[in-house]
């Protein structure tokens, strides 16, 4: 004779029952706290998927335009005949915005004044 093993119904003992009645409570409280980790998770994940196509259009636009955004070294140079003040790209030499003079950029410095744009160190010039 062989001995097998199958899955068969088997009344609950009453203790049985009872220790059944805790573990689905355990459980119960488990899923619950599953389902707001999976809430959390999914929050989070769609914030790094937001991330990932906002990075996506931006490489887009570089690869379709040729153009990427970057830090570049400007100078401001006052026009004081004009009011304003151009800015100017130091690499290429390209005037890229202007603005109006603030009233302290319009006061013109005497050629004796320590700020002056003129190279003081040959003495006056008369």
């Amino acid at each position: 004779m062989t001995e097998i093993f199958r899955k068969l119904p088997v009344t609950l003992t009453a203790g049985e029952k009872a220790l059944r009645g805790e573990e689905m409570a355990r459980e119960v409280s488990r899923h619950a706290a599953l389902e707001v980790q999976k809430k959390d998770e999914t929050k989070r994940l769609g914030e790094l998927i937001k991330d990932s196509d906002e990075r996506i259009a931006e490489l887009a636009l570089q690869v379709n335009t040729g153009i990427e955004h970057r830090e570049v070294r400007c100078v401001e140079l006052p026009r004081h005949a004009r009011n304003v003040v151009e800015i100017q790209r130091a690499d290429t030499g390209e005037i890229v915005d202007s603005r109006p003079m603030r009233a302290d950029e319009r006061q013109v410095g005497m050629p004796f004044d320590d700020d002056d744009e003129t190279d003081s160190s040959n003495g006056p010039t008369h």
